[in-house]
């Protein structure tokens, strides 16, 4: 082509032996063209792709995006199911993933009050839509930080039959840890806390706001407080 530029006579840089083709018309882009690192059909391709990506960005420009394909699923069944009080602690991981910590909502379930569950990687998978080794590779996080503990179940000819599943102290709320909750009230039940009535989670009253409300007898001065003060509370008072 005659639109692009050699470095002619002068020696070429050998291509890198990991080189990765640069974004068009990038520098490093342009020094690949004058290298031959980029061949004339290379080049040719790369224009038509990127005028065409010109075009569609003019076309739409001042349109809504389509949606995500994901809202065109199918939803999912109604069930009755529904997860028992679990702490939030999965939630605010950041080690699990999104599909671990639904897994794990499932799972918790599945428990109800005894805090197990028997079941298979099929069901599982059946149950979230996802592959038998997503379910895995889900399972695997949850054993790995300590939400869950697995064992294999076994018939009696010894073949695998399914999965035993049970949830650790770390997805049951606070109140089940009956030494952890007795300490708590402990502390918060002390001398301390009745004289002081110190509350880490209290809202404290605005004095903007409760000024007027509490306030308005001290503000009046000498014999005048007191003679208002009893006029307010006697029966005989007009």
């Amino acid at each position: 082509m005659n639109g692009i530029l050699r470095f002619g006579a002068a020696p070429r840089m050998p291509q890198p032996l990991n080189w990765r083709k640069p974004a068009f018309n990038s520098r490093d882009y342009w020094f690949a063209v004058g290298n031959g690192w980029i061949t004339d059909e290379e080049y040719e391709a790369d224009l038509a792709a990127h005028e065409e990506r010109v075009k569609r960005a003019k076309a739409s420009q001042g349109k809504a995006s389509p949606p995500p394909a994901r809202w065109q699923r199918q939803a999912p069944q109604a069930t009755r199911q529904y997860a028992n009080p679990m702490s939030t602690e999965a939630a605010r991981d950041d080690r699990l993933t999104p599909q671990a910590k639904a897994l794990l909502q499932v799972i918790r379930a599945r428990c109800g009050k005894h805090g197990r569950t028997e079941t298979t990687k099929f069901t599982l998978a059946s149950i979230m839509s996802r592959s038998v080794r997503s379910i895995q590779r889900y399972i695997g996080e949850l054993i790995r930080f300590g939400y869950i503990v697995t064992r294999t179940r076994t018939g009696r000819t010894g073949l695998y039959t399914g999965l035993v599943i049970e949830i650790t102290a770390k997805v049951l709320p606070y109140w089940t840890n009956f030494e952890k909750l007795a300490a708590d009230l402990a502390g918060k039940l002390g001398a301390d806390w009745v004289s002081n009535r110190v509350f880490s989670d209290e809202t404290k009253l605005s004095s903007k706001n409760h000024h007027l409300n509490y306030n308005i007898i001290p503000m009046i001065s000498g014999e005048r407080a007191k003679r208002t003060h009893f006029n307010l509370f006697s029966p005989d008072s007009p």
